[in-house]
Order: structure tokens, then C-alpha cells, then sequence
């Protein structure tokens, strides 16, 4: 350690330290590859229970290789060596990003919560707990991807705990109740309530529960109900934050069942926010289309005179039939496909997902999973993707399908393949996605296409009778 070596990296600059070791950007002399090496150092290797769990954190990270989750490298736990490398995250923690904009938008809390609940899954179902989720261990990449970091409290579910009973592990800002009072048993679900007060400080700015003393905090976790987030952050939809609410029950069995489930909750977050504005949208241009028809109209009473009855019964059935007429347009236009802008989004992700880039790839595969009803040729991408040969492109592309339930009828050849895939974790999402699509009733393309042109048709004819009734009616005016 005296010339700052411990073979074969050479160590450069501290860039963290904790309880449990120290980290250090090296060089990997071999490549020439900047890594991250976290070692124990001399004053501490000697304590038995912090090699235990430092041992323990590496034997967890050889075995969860995931795009969330801090890939290792490997390392030695030898004598009076105890270290290991592992990827170098080069933008921060979360909890750096917090510090310094202070809360984040809805949409971007969105999206590092599904990277999150990606991370959890995994681990959860490799049967390990991580139980001490905070913004601290969530490092960002400089492209925003978020990586879950330092298992060095992880235990497997079967396996003996390290912690002794009654004894509490964990950060009091995010500890459930149940790790508060260190009883076991602890689930996935002490995970996903710590989830919760990481996703309540995203968006408020805040934890959950504040006090003077770590004692107070922690009373207020067994006991107390914490402060809507819309009350810091009012731009918080509502659906956001009853997740958030169900994930800080105080009783493990009223939260959320996995990681999974809380991930298909927060895309369902983000389909109805967009839903909802979509249609105030459309209302407010059928509305003011409406209007604009009846401005244009009002005159026309003005110049019409009792002697013209008939007229003026004409004139107002053809006026009401072309409202109806622009309104039925609209309405199934929207029914149809959504919105034009959806589609060419949706058009510019299905391109992604050619893209050389495997990030870039299993990325718009999520995108067309929650447009893909509406864009023409997503589903045919997405069952391109199955052979990806990146096993998360293929895991995102079954996964995507399985979202898009009866719309994606015409994959089932392709997900029952998939079942077979080399990979068990995409095998087993391929099997979830064949049954959700196989049980879904199919999703209708809306009416014929000729009803487009039938309907236009009466819409034309309906303008020119309107503007020709009103020609005559003044005619008859001037006779009079």
C-alpha cells in the first residue's frame, strides 16, 4: 500500500469510504482499464464480523451480473488481502444529484424506479435481500443509467442471519419496520419499503420522516404516517404517489408482492398521465371546433325572418350534422391510434431498435411496449428482437409483448420459442408474456378504413348544403 499498489491495479485517488471498506479509481495494469477497487484496510481487517460481510458482498456480487446492479470483477479475500474491483461509475450517486437540484421531476423518478425494481427483481429472485436501499448506494452513469451498489448488508433469505437478534442493520432514513426492530422475517418486501422512502425523496425532496435523533426517525417509521408528497411536490400524479403510499405500509403484507409488480404499477402511472392529457386534448379541440362551427353560424340567424321556417330548420339539421360528423372523426381517430405524435415517436423507436448499440436497443424495446398498440410495425420489431443476440434486448422485447396483452395475438410462435431460450430469466418472462398475450382478448384496429372516406364524404356534403341553404335563405330574404 506504500507505493499504492495491490496487484495487479495500481491505485489512484479515494473516491469513497464507509464502514464497510474504502474505494479507490485504479488501473487495471494488465488492459490499461480504469476500475473501482473497494479493499479493507489494515485497521479494520481485523475485525472478524466486517470480514464476514465483506466476504459475503463479494461472494452476492459474483453472483447478480445485471445491467442494474455494479458489475465485480472478482477479487481475493486471502490473509491481509481483502479486496475486489468492480465497474467504475463515473456520475455519482443519486444522493449527490439530490443534494444538489433538490427534488426531481415526476417523469425522471419514473424511470429511475423501474431501473431500480429491474436491479430488485434479480436480486430478489436469486433469493437475496439487499436491505439497505438508499440514494447513497444508487450510482448514475454519465447516460443516466442507474446501478444499485454495496451489498454489504445482503443476506440470502435461506441462509442464516449475520445480524444477531433484535440487533438493527440498515440507514434509519429507509429502514422498514420490521428491520427496525431487527425481527426476522425479512422479505423482498423490507426492500421495496425502503424503495418507497427513496422514491418519496426524489420527488419531495425530502425522506419521509425527519426528526432531531435517529430514535425519533426510527419511532416514526413503526409508528407514524408520513406527509403526502403532493404536499412538496403538486405536480406528483395521484396514481404516483398511492404507489408510493402502499410501498410505506407499515405492515410488510399490505405492500406491494415484488419488484415486478411495483414496476407494472409505475407504467401504468405513466399510460394514464399520457392517456389523461391525450384526452383533455382531444376534448378541448372537439370543443373548440364545436365552437368555432356555431360562430360562424350565429350570424345566420340574423338574417333569417319568420316567413322562413323551413329554412331555418334545414339550416340547423345541417349544421348539427356537421358536428357530429367532425366529432365522429376525432373520436376515432383517437380510438384508433392515439395521437400522430405517438405514432412517429413510435416510428423513431422501432428504428432504436436496429440500433448497434445494445443500451439504445433493449431501451426502445420498453418504449414500444407502452406504444406499441398505436404504432404500426412495433409488434413486428419486437418479435424481431426475441433473436437479439443481446440477452437483454431479448428479455425486454418479451416483455414488451407481454405489456401490450391482445394487441400482440400475432407473437405467440415467436414467445412460445422463447420459452426455450439459453437464458432461464428471459425463458421464464417468455413463458409470463405467451400466457398474459394467449389470455388477453385481441385488440380491435378500430373501425374500416372506409368509414374514413364515407365519413369525410358527409362532412363535405354537409359544409356545401349548409353554405347553399344559407344562399338561398337570403335570396328569399331580399324578395320579402
Amino acid at each position: 500500500m506504500e507505493n499504492r499498489w495491490i496487484w495487479p491495479f495500481e491505485l489512484k485517488e479515494k473516491i469513497g469510504q464507509g464502514g464497510m471498506g474504502v474505494v479507490y479509481r485504479a488501473r487495471y495494469v494488465k488492459n490499461d482499464r480504469e476500475v473501482a477497487v473497494k479493499l479493507l484496510p489494515p485497521e479494520i481487517a481485523s475485525d472478524k464480523k466486517i470480514v464476514t460481510r465483506f466476504e459475503r458482498e463479494l461472494e452476492v456480487l459474483k453472483k447478480l451480473k445485471h445491467p442494474n446492479i455494479v458489475y465485480c470483477f472478482g477479487g481475493k479475500c486471502e490473509g491481509d488481502q481483502h479486496f475486489y474491483a468492480m465497474e467504475l461509475v463515473e456520475g455519482g450517486s443519486l444522493e449527490r444529484l439530490l443534494k444538489k437540484r433538490g427534488r426531481l421531476p415526476w417523469e425522471q423518478v419514473i424511470e429511475y424506479s423501474l431501473q431500480l425494481c429491474s436491479a430488485l427483481h434479480f436480486a430478489h429472485d436469486h433469493g437475496f435481500i439487499h436491505r439497505d436501499i438508499k440514494p447513497g448506494n444508487l450510482l448514475l452513469t454519465n447516460m443516466g443509467k442507474l446501478k444499485l451498489s454495496d451489498f454489504g448488508l445482503a443476506r440470502a433469505r435461506s441462509e442464516a442471519r449475520l445480524t444477531e437478534h433484535g440487533k438493527t442493520m440498515g440507514t434509519f432514513h429507509y429502514m422498514a419496520p420490521e428491520q427496525i426492530r431487527g425481527k426476522p422475517p425479512l422479505s423482498p418486501q423490507t426492500d421495496l419499503y425502503a424503495m418507497g422512502c427513496v422514491m418519496y425523496e426524489m420527488l419531495a425532496g425530502r425522506p419521509p420522516f425527519r426528526g432531531h435523533a435517529p430514535a425519533e426517525i426510527l419511532q416514526k417509521h413503526l409508528e407514524k404516517a408520513p406527509p403526502p408528497v403532493s404536499a412538496n411536490a403538486m405536480d406528483c400524479p395521484p396514481k404516483l404517489e398511492s404507489l408510493i403510499q402502499d410501498l410505506l405500509q407499515k405492515d410488510a403484507k399490505k405492500r406491494p408482492q415484488s419488484a415486478i409488480d411495483v414496476a407494472r404499477a409505475l407504467k401504468q402511472v405513466t399510460q394514464s398521465t399520457s392517456l389523461d392529457a391525450t384526452t383533455r386534448e382531444l376534448a378541448v379541440r372537439n370543443t373548440q371546433a364545436a365552437r368555432a362551427v356555431q360562430d360562424a353560424m350565429s350570424s345566420y340567424d340574423s338574417d333569417i325572418t319568420p316567413r322562413t321556417g323551413y329554412g331555418s330548420w334545414l339550416l340547423s339539421a345541417l349544421v348539427a350534422c356537421l358536428v357530429v360528423m367532425i366529432f365522429l372523426l376525432g373520436w376515432n381517430l383517437y380510438s384508433v391510434g392515439g395521437t400522430g405524435s405517438s405514432g412517429r415517436a413510435g416510428e423513431l423507436w422501432i428504428e432504436a431498435l436496429k440500433d448497434p448499440r445494445p443500451e439504445v436497443r433493449r431501451r426502445a424495446a420498453e418504449v414500444l411496449g407502452e406504444v406499441g398498440a398505436t404504432t404500426e410495425g412495433s409488434i413486428d420489431a419486437l418479435k424481431s428482437g426475441i433473436s437479439d443476440t443481446d440477452r437483454g434486448v431479448r428479455l425486454a422485447c418479451v416483455q414488451a409483448l407481454g405489456e401490450l396483452g391482445g394487441a400482440a395475438k400475432h407473437s405467440l410462435i415467436e414467445l412460445d420459442k422463447a420459452k426455450n431460450d439459453s437464458d432461464g430469466y428471459v425463458s421464464r418472462e417468455a413463458g409470463e408474456a405467451y400466457k398474459k398475450v394467449s389470455e388477453a382478448e385481441e385488440i380491435s384496429s378500430g373501425l374500416p378504413e372506409w368509414f374514413y372516406y364515407v365519413a369525410g364524404f358527409f362532412t363535405v356534403v354537409a359544409g356545401i348544403c349548409t353554405v347553399y341553404v344559407r344562399k338561398i335563405m337570403r335570396e328569399m330574404n331580399s324578395k320579402y
